[in-house]
């Protein structure tokens, strides 16, 4: 069987330079490698590796989770690692001055529960809407009737057309308000989210909600709207 990756493997390879010889004439003699040296995994976790929350190197490749597929129910293994995303205090690593103390990352199963032989192991990468799912891995969840009422299923609705449109209401600081927004993180992919309960809206369409009430009723960029913009910044 890896015999066989193996030959496919090459055969794309030399696909792959043939065309860059053909469309960009370019010298492809460096290039001659072993696929196999350029097949890189890139599926990442965050990883508090260091005890500066907001580290860059917070960040570690996770290949094995390359091979767990997504379940939207109930899962089989769960991931549970000490090196959480909140701003907590992790002992340091004893001879380091910046790497953090923190324990491997395991998966465990579910004790109330077993599992067949034979059968998959799915892991819940979140509670993600299918247009999320399509986007970042090819795929979608199926949905029995009355899943998202029951919350069996996440639930999602876009709202962003409704949003624009309230934005576009306010006439003469429209820009002033999308620009804000924009510069800030919070312009668009405004949801709400069926689960948890109750139903709720996402924080980004929170956050714009609340620029666009504390905004209304002006009628121009003057007036001190810059202090209510600067107030609205510190607790977004």
């Amino acid at each position: 069987m890896l015999d066989v990756m193996d030959d496919l493997d090459t055969q794309r390879w030399e696909r792959l330079l043939e065309w860059l010889r053909d469309k960009h004439g370019m010298d492809t003699d460096a290039l001659h490698v072993e696929p196999r040296q350029v097949s890189v995994n890139t599926r990442c976790i965050y990883y508090r590796l260091r005890q500066n929350r907001s580290d860059p190197d917070n960040f570690a490749l996770c290949p094995i989770l390359d091979f767990s597929n997504h379940g939207p129910d109930d899962t089989h293994i769960f991931p549970v690692v000490e090196s959480d995303i909140w701003d907590v205090t992790i002992p340091r690593a004893p001879g380091s001055l910046r790497r953090a103390k923190t324990d491997p990352f395991v998966f465990f199963g579910p004790s109330d529960r077993s599992v067949p032989e034979g059968e998959e192991l799915l892991l819940k990468y979140g509670a993600h809407s299918n247009r999320f799912l399509f986007v970042e891995y090819g795929f979608v969840n199926s949905c029995d009737e009355g899943a998202i009422e029951s919350g069996k299923f996440a639930g999602e609705v876009d709202v962003q057309e409704l949003i624009e449109e309230l934005v576009e209401r306010t006439g003469p600081i429209k820009s002033l308000i999308k620009s804000t927004l924009e510069e800030t993180g919070y312009w668009g992919e405004w949801t709400i989210h069926s689960t948890p309960e109750p139903a709720h809206p996402s924080w980004r369409l929170i956050a714009a909600l609340r620029l666009l009430c504390a905004l209304q009723g002006f009628a121009d960029t003057s007036q001190g709207i810059e202090s209510i913009i600067s107030v609205w910044e510190k607790v977004t």
